[in-house]
């Protein structure tokens, strides 16, 4: 993944949130969840303000 998407230590950041088929990949195995022809992936920015 991109210097965007992860930190130095190869980390997803913390307002990137990424889905495979609507489920955050968090609750899967993180950046090691595996993908399967037809998934859709989603990957949306946190975003905050006030």
């Amino acid at each position: 993944m991109g210097v965007r998407l992860c930190d130095e230590s190869g980390n997803l950041r913390r307002f990137v949130n990424i889905y495979v088929n609507e489920e955050d990949i968090r609750f899967r195995q993180g950046k090691e969840t595996i993908l399967s022809d037809g998934d859709e992936i989603s990957i949306v920015p946190a975003i905050a303000g006030g």
